[in-house]
């Protein structure tokens, strides 16, 4: 009899589409998976996340980490195990270069590959990718000017072109993306599982609006404080319009 072909589910993200709450779910459930035939390693996961960003960077160009020890350990772990599929979950996967899709495809030769892929509606992307980028204090530039330098990052077409036919494309916004993305795996019963996690949101306006223009500098822990009352609440809103409309008339244009 010939063995089923072991199937990787290479969740590549994006950025901003609840990536998190599904690796912290399978995360902290990799015992109910496993119990179902569904391998979740803790191996390359940096510590206190919960996504396989260390397998990610190792086969990707964007940062420089290498690191083949772990990647050798991760392979025999998956050829020792008796589960048939194996989920990998990493953002970091969709700034893959065609390049960095083959290394990977050719180190896990000899088991499927099957990506899948978030997709969410343009503005709302756009928006909530740029505040967080300012939350996290990596970004200044416009949400508009953020947005012609990123948008390409949501276009289905790249992914195909790089990764190959995707195994899945499922919307954001359909359902909770943890559970439309349990509902590919044939498991047993797992709403009792569905813990009430903290989904990853962005700042408040006036806190992004205090970061954005006064982080790193002297005046950013006063205006922090500042941000208890209206008058920050009310300039902060007036840009983050005005920047809004600015974004809608950027999308306007290239729709003509």
């Amino acid at each position: 009899m010939i063995p089923a072909q072991k199937r990787i589910f290479l969740h590549l993200g994006i950025h901003r589409t609840g990536s998190t709450r599904i690796q912290k779910w399978c995360f902290q459930n990799d015992q109910f998976l496993r119990r179902n035939g569904i391998y979740y390693t803790h191996n390359g996961i940096p510590r206190r996340e919960f996504g396989h960003h260390f397998i990610a960077q190792h086969f990707g160009s964007f940062v420089k980490y290498s690191d083949k020890i772990l990647m050798e350990k991760i392979l025999t772990e998956f050829d020792e195990s008796e589960c048939l599929d194996f989920i990998i979950s990493s953002e970091d996967f969709s700034l893959f270069t065609k390049q960095n899709v083959s290394d990977f495809l050719d180190f896990f030769r000899g088991y499927q590959i099957l990506p899948i892929v978030f997709r969410r509606k343009d503005v709302e992307w756009v928006i909530s990718s740029w505040k967080k980028v300012i939350e996290l204090g990596l970004e200044s530039q416009s949400l508009r000017n953020y947005a012609r330098h990123n948008l390409y990052r949501i276009d289905m077409t790249q992914y195909k072109r790089i990764w190959g036919p995707l195994h899945k494309v499922l919307q954001f916004e359909d359902t909770d993306p943890l559970i439309n993305f349990l509902k590919i795996f044939s498991v047993s019963d797992y709403s009792h599982k569905l813990n009430d996690f903290k989904i990853n949101r962005s700042s408040d306006i006036k806190y992004l609006f205090v970061k954005r223009f006064f982080g790193g500098t002297f005046f950013y822990q006063p205006l922090l404080f500042l941000c208890r009352f209206h008058v920050v609440t009310a300039i902060a809103r007036i840009w983050y319009r005005r920047e809004y409309h600015n974004l809608m008339k950027y999308l306007k244009s290239r729709s003509l």
